[in-house]
């Protein structure tokens, strides 16, 4: 399942209008996303050739990230307007695994959509996957 975001982050340093603006993939496991939403800041200084060891970058980590479009799964939880990223990310914490395993039964066995067999069977590989990654 692929969830996109694009994210923007506008901020003025020395007169200089910084605009921003990048198309990510969130992380499959949508629990724990702090490590990803640290992240950016660093990412997009990168992607705009931006050192991270400057004042200018110590400004991005002070500037509210918007996300503005969403693909996937979580494009159900954007609104019409940018929205702070963090609010976005509280949203999608709604999401269950049972919305996940209807989401992936309509998009790829549609057929099989209202059949319980087929949402329990997903729903054992995915817990034995997970299980699995945890052991290793």
């Amino acid at each position: 399942m692929n969830n996109t975001i694009t994210v923007n982050m506008l901020f003025h340093f020395k007169g200089e209008e910084y605009n921003l603006t990048k198309e990510v993939k969130l992380p499959a496991n949508l629990d724990n996303l702090q490590t990803f939403i640290s992240s950016l800041p660093r990412v997009l200084a990168q992607d705009n050739g931006i050192d991270t060891y400057s004042y200018l970058f110590e400004m991005m980590e002070c500037t509210d990230i918007y996300v503005t479009q969403a693909t996937g799964f979580v494009s159900r939880f954007m609104p019409e307007e940018p929205v702070i990223l963090e609010t976005f990310i509280e949203s999608c914490k709604q999401i269950t695994l049972d919305d996940l395993l209807d989401f992936t039964l309509q998009t790829h066995l549609p057929d099989l959509v209202d059949n319980q067999q087929a949402k329990a069977a997903l729903k054992e590989a995915f817990l034995i996957g997970q299980s699995a990654g945890k052991q290793a």
